[in-house]
């Protein structure tokens, strides 16, 4: 449930924080989610390694939804 009347939320903002020097490894990452009283959806992805050349939009995604929403 994403909000009080369980809507989609208006709007995803997703930054993502790269740990240089190292390939992606989702193992030893975090991730924070949090819905805005705006119904904006923030995403804090932090990222060990220093690109995401072997790791697809979609594995991000699928990481990153298995974080629960909180509220602000």
């Amino acid at each position: 449930m994403l909000t009080a009347r369980n809507e989609a939320p208006h709007e995803t903002l997703r930054m993502v924080v790269i740990r240089a020097g190292e390939p992606p490894n989702l193992e030893n990452c975090d991730c924070s989610r949090a819905l805005c009283p705006d119904g904006t959806l923030l995403e804090i992805v932090g990222l060990h390694g220093g690109n995401l050349n072997g790791l697809s939009d979609e594995e991000l995604d699928l990481w990153v939804a298995r974080f629960p929403v909180e509220g602000l």
